[in-house]
This record gives structure tokens, C-alpha cells and sequence, in this order.
């Protein structure tokens, strides 16, 4: 402390201060006291600190790290306008969803065929299934399913399966390399709304790599990009969809080429907004640019009902500028 008292500089001055009453003295005393106090605090913690082992150290760094991550992705979400939105929440949404399901499937459709078992394996086993999942670059599978003609009223798509079952991954241990996130369309009451869907899909990629979340210029880069699509949807400007998609990739760009994203979505053909418009295509069109322009792997596999929305037969690339980044795949439902 005598080394401390050393270096601190103008002690007969402080004094000085003490003694005056003035306004402007009494206001320097506070300061100098809060000052004193928080130099006081900081010399008791660093001394803690550096008396502890270096694998104490280590999980204290740790833990201020993983709380300075967490404090960028709670920016994130609140930037993205989603303050209300749960993890929690939705996975049990699609739980419900996934139950009345397996029981609609099972009390109205028991002549006809069901996506599992042996079907399921087909499905997966076919080549373009392989394909998606196996290859070296990014994909898009479209999975277009018909329900049998005895049905075609039906609210539920018998394809959706392929995606529950994958959206199971979510919930399970992944490796270090993957992230598994997931959207589905017509679960809620106020409709979809474009820019929800997309950002949700990308906070949830965020939240399972908060570490990746620390480089200050492409956080600011994210943030001025949600700033820049927020005026132009205010504007309604014929750019909107074009920034959209500038936040997707510039979020999904954090990742670098080593991991692989797995994004998930049941019923784009019910991606609509209040008044019934179609949205889902312009979903895709976000996830066909991801695909085609994200550092990370992307593979998203989409299940949109045929006798909903008959993409198959629709001449729209979805703004696909390679190839072979979507690959579509129609099952029909045969009767038993």
C-alpha cells in the first residue's frame, strides 16, 4: 500500500478539497470517493483473482467471456425485433403439432400409405435424399408431397414426416461442427411474417455458436445490415427482399467453412401472411441464396405440399443461380 500511496498523485490536494464546503468542492469529494471505492474494489478482485489456481482463472475468464457472448446475442435478437421469442415456446409448438399429427395420420388415413417405416427408408435411401445429405456443397431439397386423392382436403401434408423426424436432431446431441434449426410454417395465429421466419431461423443459429459472436467489425457489419433492411421495408422499397437476405448471410457468415447448417422446414406452402399471401416463396428464395453464397455449408430441406402449392410444376427457379443447388424430390401417397 506504501507503493500504492507512492504513485497516487496529488494526496495534499485531496486534502485541500476535504476541507473546502463549497458546492463544487463537496461534488469532487463524491467523485473522489466513488473513485477511491471502485479502485479499491478492483485491487481486492485482481488480488483474488491471481491467488486462485490457473484453472480457476481459466473458468472465471470463461464465464465473463460466455456472459460477453451471451450480451451479443441478446442484442442480436433484440436488433431483430424477436424480444418474445422462446426456444422453449417453439419447440413445443411443434411438439403439439407433431402429436396431432401422428393422431390425425392414424384415425383418417389408416388404408393409405404413411411416411414411415419402410416408406421412410425409400425416401431416404433414394438418390436425391443421398445426395443432399452426403455431398460436399451446399443444398436445397425440396420435398413436394400429394396426399392421395381421397384426402385431398386434408390440412396435413403426408411428407412432413421427413422433416419431423430430422427437426429430432435439434434435440439431440450434435457434433461440435453442426447446427440444427428448424421453421414451421401455419403454427401461428397471426400468420408468418417473412422477416420472422428468416430471422428466427438465424437467431437459433446464432444461439448454438454464441463463440463465434465476438469479432467486432462483422458485428457491426450485422448490425448495420439490420438497420439498412429496417428502412428500406419502412420505405417499401423494391430492395426489401434483397436486404433480408443480406442479414441472413452476413449472421450465417460468422460460421466459417467448417461447419455445416441444417436448416429444417415443414409446410412452406403455409407460410403465409394474415391475408392468405403466399410468403414461402420468397422464403425459399432466402434460403436458395444462402445456399449459393454462405461461408458455411448450408443444406436446408423444405416439405411443401403439392396439392397446396404445386412448385413442382412451377417454372420459378427461386432466384437459383447454380445449377444443382436445389434438388426436388415429389412423392405420391398410394393407396394400401
Amino acid at each position: 500500500m506504501r507503493v500504492l500511496r507512492g504513485r497516487l498523485p496529488g494526496l495534499e490536494l485531496y486534502k485541500r478539497i476535504y476541507s473546502s464546503k463549497g458546492n463544487l468542492e463537496l461534488a469532487m469529494q463524491v467523485k473522489i470517493a466513488e473513485s477511491y471505492k471502485a479502485f479499491i474494489h478492483f485491487c481486492v478482485q485482481a488480488t483474488m483473482f491471481y491467488n486462485k489456481s490457473g484453472t480457476q482463472q481459466s473458468r472465471k475468464i470463461d464465464g465473463l467471456q460466455e456472459g460477453h457472448d451471451n450480451d451479443h446475442i441478446n442484442k442480436i435478437q433484440s436488433l431483430l425485433g424477436l424480444g418474445d421469442y422462446s426456444a422453449e415456446q417453439e419447440n413445443d409448438a411443434v411438439e403439439t403439432y407433431r402429436r396431432n399429427f401422428e393422431v390425425d395420420a392414424f384415425m383418417k388415413n389408416q388404408f393409405l400409405e404413411r411416411m414411415e417405416g419402410g416408406r421412410m427408408d425409400t425416401l431416404k435411401s433414394h438418390h436425391d435424399f443421398r445426395q443432399w445429405l452426403e455431398s460436399e456443397g451446399s443444398r436445397l431439397l425440396l420435398v413436394v408431397g400429394y396426399n392421395h386423392h381421397s384426402i385431398r382436403s386434408a390440412n396435413q401434408c403426408w411428407a412432413s414426416p421427413i422433416a419431423l423426424e430430422l427437426m429430432n436432431r435439434v434435440k439431440e446431441k450434435k457434433r461440435e461442427d453442426e447446427s440444427w434449426v428448424h421453421y414451421t410454417s401455419g403454427l401461428r395465429d397471426e400468420g408468418d411474417v417473412l422477416s420472422r421466419a428468416v430471422f428466427t431461423i438465424v437467431l437459433q443459429v446464432l444461439r448454438q455458436n454464441r463463440s463465434a459472436v465476438q469479432k467486432d467489425e462483422p458485428l457491426q457489419e450485422l448490425h448495420a445490415a439490420i438497420q439498412d433492411y429496417r428502412q428500406e421495408a419502412e420505405r417499401g422499397g423494391g430492395e426489401t427482399a434483397a436486404s433480408l437476405q443480406k442479414v441472413a448471410l452476413r449472421a450465417l457468415n460468422f460460421l466459417d467453412s467448417s461447419k455445416t447448417v441444417w436448416i429444417i422446414l415443414d409446410r412452406v406452402d403455409k407460410c403465409r401472411d394474415q391475408s392468405r399471401k403466399l410468403i414461402g416463396r420468397a422464403l425459399l428464395k432466402t434460403m436458395v441464396y444462402l445456399v449459393e453464397n454462405a461461408k458455411p455449408r448450408v443444406r436446408v430441406l423444405a416439405v411443401v405440399s403439392g396439392l397446396d402449392w404445386n412448385i413442382d410444376q412451377d417454372e420459378d427457379d427461386l432466384g437459383r443461380e447454380r445449377k444443382n443447388s436445389v434438388i426436388q424430390h415429389v412423392v405420391y401417397q398410394q393407396q394400401l
